[in-house]
């Protein structure tokens, strides 16, 4: 086989030796960006009792010498556990799972960059992800919006504020078939329908400050106008969001309420309840320091510099081919 050419037969890799050899330099580059920057590497279970909590996200769960374990769909509980426990400042590159993410640009086992800044706040660990995104990609630094303005500008409603009945008569014009139960829901249509594909088309672009329902584990503060926003962030390029970043949340209290909800949630959805009692809450208990996190999408990094729209063409045995 030509080290050029595109590899045929489902024995092969998807993908050509140049594109693993990239995917190998860049991941080489990813690692001395951290080193040179005070962090340092960790490596937490794959396989564990535990598992993020989201009404969206499905893990995959098997059960091992009789227990139920999940595949980890982040590394983000154990990274959290080792910073209760006075890492410092950290770094991992690992692979991720989660059921139901096939498609042209998912993959049920993925890539994730995840790294967690002792002290910074998000706006900082934005210029951090900037900076590295410059490091990987070359390009330039990294423009700001909020949520609110990004949503207002494509769709010339308040999404903090405006009614209900008029974000759903907007997604019905745009398509939506049938009224779903949560506002966040109409939210998130409209988002990917009218709002996502316009992001980062000149430049790279942050999406912060997310409507408190969208806080995951991230903080939440009221601004003045009685609005609850949640410091979160997400970098787009080309319309294609590249990772998720927290104000990261440390109330103990408050994560189980959380999780609770998404459990909620899930039940509507026809899901199961996953386990709300995690080595997490009791880890936040004993006092998560402050620090911001982020969590970046490997795959679709390299998808965006190689200029392809299939995630098969970055690695080199796809669920297809696993």
């Amino acid at each position: 086989m030509s080290d050029q050419s595109m590899p045929t037969g489902s024995h092969l890799p998807t993908v050509t030796m140049n594109v693993l050899r990239r995917r190998a330099k860049l991941l080489e580059q990813a690692r001395l960006f951290f080193l040179n920057r005070g962090y340092w590497e960790v490596e937490t279970p794959l396989l564990s009792a535990d598992t993020c909590i989201d009404a969206h996200i499905d893990p995959i769960s098997l059960t091992v010498d009789g227990e139920v374990r999940f595949l980890q769909t982040s590394p983000e509980f154990a990274m959290k556990r080792l910073l209760v426990a006075g890492s410092g400042s950290i770094f991992q590159i690992a692979h991720a799972f989660r059921a139901g993410e096939s498609g042209n640009r998912h993959n049920r086992e993925f890539t994730l960059i995840e790294w967690y800044k002792l002290g910074a706040t998000y706006h900082e660990l934005m210029v951090e992800v900037s900076e590295f995104a410059s490091h990987l990609a070359g390009w330039p630094e990294a423009e700001k919006l909020t949520y609110r303005e990004a949503f207002m500008r494509e769709t010339k409603l308040d999404p903090l504020l405006a009614p209900e009945d008029g974000l759903w008569e907007l997604a019905r014009c745009r398509g939506l078939s049938s009224r779903p139960v949560e506002r966040d829901d109409l939210l998130n249509f409209l988002w990917a329908d009218l709002v996502e594909p316009t992001l980062g088309l000149q430049s790279p672009l942050f999406i912060h400050d997310y409507p408190a329902s969208q806080a995951a584990l991230a903080k939440v503060r009221e601004e003045p106008d009685g609005t609850a926003i949640a410091e979160r962030f997400e970098l787009y390029v080309n319309g294609v969001e590249l990772c998720n970043g927290y104000q990261e949340l440390s109330d103990a209290t408050e994560l189980r309420k959380r999780f609770e909800r998404q459990n909620e949630l899930r039940i509507v959805l026809g899901k199961s309840p996953l386990p709300v009692e995690s080595r997490l809450i009791q880890a936040m208990k004993a006092g998560l320091p402050d620090c911001a996190g982020v969590a970046l999408g490997f795959e679709r990094l390299m998808m965006l510099l190689i200029g392809t729209n299939e995630i098969k063409e970055v690695l080199p045995f796809p669920d297809s081919r696993a």
